[in-house]
């Protein structure tokens, strides 16, 4: 009751927290929403998600293993690229999402599912007043 309530920095409200600083559950045990599913799965969109994310993991890869998972260098490359940073969605924001994208702690890089995981929170974080489906759209449609 009182603590928590004279406490917001450590109980804020869930619209609150998705709002500036979201905690999504790790990519590793998330599981996709469906708006996001039907995005990424859209006409539009579908042709051009993998052959991106392809283009960037192998971009200056030699090695056969790395060209289907992305570092955290390629995923700002490709955020950079895209010009989606600003006051809402900064280096460090990514630097955390990508940490939080990948399978376990050790990883050096991320796969596909954690690069959809990875747009979708990057989403929510660059455009805090949209709802998380057109936040979604507007990421890919306007910028990827």
């Amino acid at each position: 009751g009182m603590v928590r309530s004279s406490s917001p920095a450590f109980a804020p409200s869930p619209r609150a927290s998705s709002l500036r600083s979201p905690s999504p559950p790790p990519a590793a045990v998330y599981t996709e929403p469906g708006y996001a599913t039907q995005i990424f799965d859209s006409p539009p969109v579908k042709p051009y998600l993998a052959p991106v994310f392809d283009f960037y993991c192998s971009c200056g890869e030699v090695a056969p293993g790395n060209q289907s998972q992305m570092s955290l260098y390629k995923f700002q490359m490709l955020m950079r690229d895209a010009v989606v940073l600003d006051s809402n969605l900064t280096k460090v924001d990514l630097d955390l999402l990508w940490r939080q994208a990948r399978t376990g702690v050790s990883e050096r890089r991320i796969g596909f599912k954690g690069f959809r995981w990875g747009l979708i929170q990057a989403a929510n974080r660059r455009f805090p007043g949209a709802s998380e489906p057109e936040a979604l759209e507007r990421l890919l449609g306007e910028h990827v």
